[in-house]
């Protein structure tokens, strides 16, 4: 799905039907919301909203409010009850020709059409509140991200956002068809069976893969709450505070500062890690409706290794290069709630080895660690923003450029098979945990389906055979190639490795456990040859002695 596929299909729905398409109600339909009921929603809700926000501690400037995806102008009169001028962006012309006609505001809406995939049109700190109502989840991921990184920019220090949409799919039989079919069958479900004048694809975006997302900047959602229920969706409204203002002087967000003042180590061979290539970033409209502030964004719910969180992650392997925001924010997400269950990361000091982009250590800081990102490829820890991580430094997973136990958690994810001498960098990671200090490491084990990575499962007849098809039938060598940057790592020597080191006294094994399979599938690590094939991804958890 394209920015020029949504653009196409809202600007007819704006055409056909813009009132229905911004607030479907079977009963509604050709022509059955009248102007007055209409708007009467909108008013509604936004009241209910900037309410909310007060009981939160958040009372945001009143000068300039966003309603990003205003569609009909619903949200964009209500809002201009409350704030001096409203701005409301949408991608239908049609759609915004309705909402001029609806406008009661007398002169305070601007009426912005953006075709472009971000919102240059708008400078840095331009308003007090970002509206954004069942929006996102009419665009591909990617660019729902971009978006909301845009509306980071444009909301100024003080302000804040509001922003509604699913979180996950209901286990009803639509829900579950919108979380497995192709778009292309529900594109022709819609238009043919339900006789929507244009689709409405639907995306999801949960809490802890927001919260990742946010962290970077200083952003935190101060509350998450349900609405709409009944629906194939789990709808939740996010109330969040808006970054704060960066010092005069401060350095920037992605300027190296290793813990414990180590220094930063020279690049090394390439030590892999949890890899994705930066996406892009669009603007629909308000869509399709059928305590005190705390100090940390909402906290993900309880982890549980069940078999809906399975197939949630095999899911989203399957968009791991064409949307790496969502596939690692979500990843990243769930890999800190299992961390969780092994020792406590409020105020910990972590090391995320092999981090990349930074996705996992966004995702620990939203948890309230103290985090480092480690790699030794600057290029892929810049690939996601076009600059490294907060608070990251160059180093080798062979040699890791911290003291001796200065951390209380040394954890990676996917980069063990990448390293020339996997037992080396484990070691390493050992080393650099102090004490009573917790070591998470995980890997693809080589014999797994997807051991060879993108060129699996060829991987089997051999890793240069591997390497060579995929060559041939792409164009170009693969990213992961066998016996450079792609070794063949067993479970088995992972369990030599543990037990030798607790022999030794040097670490506790609290867990070995296949990472991604439910928990009623963890025996399987204990079943010789079985393993090496079914387990896929293997987790160690170790504590220094």
């Amino acid at each position: 799905m394209s920015l020029d596929e949504v653009r196409r299909d809202w600007t007819l729905l704006g055409d056909r039907a813009p009132r229905w398409a911004v607030l479907v109600d079977p009963a509604k339909r050709d022509g059955g919301w009248g102007d007055d009921e209409f708007l009467a929603t909108g008013e509604r809700e936004v009241d209910a909203a900037l309410a909310r926000l007060a009981e939160l501690g958040t009372r945001p400037g009143r000068e300039r409010a966003l309603d990003f995806g205003c569609g009909a102008g619903r949200l964009s009169n209500a809002l201009a009850r409350h704030f001096d001028e409203v701005v409301g962006v949408d991608i239908s012309a049609p759609m915004l020709a309705e909402a001029r006609r609806l406008d009661r505001s007398s002169g305070r809406i601007t009426f912005l059409l953006n075709d472009a995939p971000d919102l240059s049109a708008l400078p840095d700190d331009h308003v007090d509140l970002v509206y954004c109502d069942l929006v996102l989840q009419h665009l591909p991921p990617a660019l729902a991200r971009g978006y909301l990184r845009e509306f980071l920019r444009v909301v100024r220090p003080g302000g804040a956002l509001v922003v509604g949409m699913p979180a996950r799919e209901r286990w009803t039989v639509r829900g579950t068809i919108a979380r497995f079919a192709p778009n292309f069958l529900i594109r022709l479900g819609q238009r043919y069976l339900l006789g929507y004048p244009a689709p409405m694809r639907m995306h999801t975006l949960r809490p802890e893969a927001l919260a990742s997302l946010l962290a970077p900047s200083g952003a935190r959602v101060l509350h998450s709450e349900p609405y709409w229920a009944g629906d194939h969706w789990e709808h939740l409204r996010h109330y969040i505070a808006a970054p704060p203002p960066r010092p005069a002087g401060a350095p920037a967000a992605h300027d190296a500062s290793p813990v414990g003042g180590a220094p930063t180590a020279d690049a090394r061979p390439d030590d892999g890690g949890d890899r994705a290539p930066q996406s892009g970033h669009p603007a629909t409209g308000d869509r399709d409706r059928p305590s005190d502030a705390a100090s940390r964004p909402t906290a993900p719910p309880p982890f549980r290794a069940d078999l809906a969180r399975s197939v949630r992650l095999f899911s989203a392997f399957r968009v791991e290069q064409t949307d790496p925001d969502h596939f690692y924010g979500l990843l990243a997400a769930d890999t800190v709630g299992q961390l969780s269950g092994y020792t406590k990361l409020d105020g910990a000091t972590v090391v995320d080895v092999g981090g990349g982009p930074g996705y996992f250590a966004d995702a620990l800081r939203a948890a309230g660690a103290r985090c480092l990102c480690v790699d030794a490829d600057a290029g892929e820890m810049s690939m996601r923003n076009g600059a490294p991580p907060a608070v990251s430094a160059l180093g080798s997973a062979l040699d890791l450029p911290l003291r001796t136990g200065s951390v209380d958690v040394c954890f990676s994810s996917n980069v063990l098979e990448h390293v020339p001498e996997p037992w080396r960098m484990a070691d390493e990671m050992l080393r650099v945990t102090r004490p009573g200090g917790t070591v998470f490491l995980s890997y693809t084990l080589w014999l797994s389906p997807w051991g060879g990575h993108e060129t699996s499962p060829w991987h089997y007849l051999s890793g240069e055979y591997a390497a060579r098809r995929y060559e041939r039938r792409h164009g170009r060598p693969p990213k992961n190639r066998f016996g450079r940057t792609m070794f063949a790592v067993s479970a088995r020597s992972a369990l030599r490795w543990a037990r030798t080191r607790a022999a030794e006294g040097r670490a506790e094994v609290v867990d070995v456990l296949p990472r991604y399979l439910p928990r009623w599938a963890h025996p399987v690590v204990r079943v010789p040859v079985l393993r090496e094939f079914a387990t896929w991804n293997l987790l160690l958890v170790l504590r220094r002695r």
